[in-house]
């Protein structure tokens, strides 16, 4: 599952969503603590470490529904 979040990440940062690689990190800990199972709950772990903006937030929920 780390190389899909890997490539979920890359993704955002070429729609123009700034993540560190600290801000990785980050999502790929929330992603393990929250488990995949819940896919609401995961969008939610993931967004919080990785959309800063209410603008990243948008482009985070149109990345993520596709």
């Amino acid at each position: 599952m780390e190389g899909v979040l890997g490539d979920f990440i890359t993704v955002l940062r070429r729609a123009g969503v700034r993540i560190s690689i600290s801000e990785s990190l980050d999502a790929m800990n929330a992603a393990q603590i929250m488990g995949y199972d819940n896919r609401s709950l995961f969008k939610v772990a993931l967004s919080v470490s990785l959309a800063k903006s209410a603008a990243e937030k948008k482009i985070f929920d149109t990345c993520f529904d596709t």
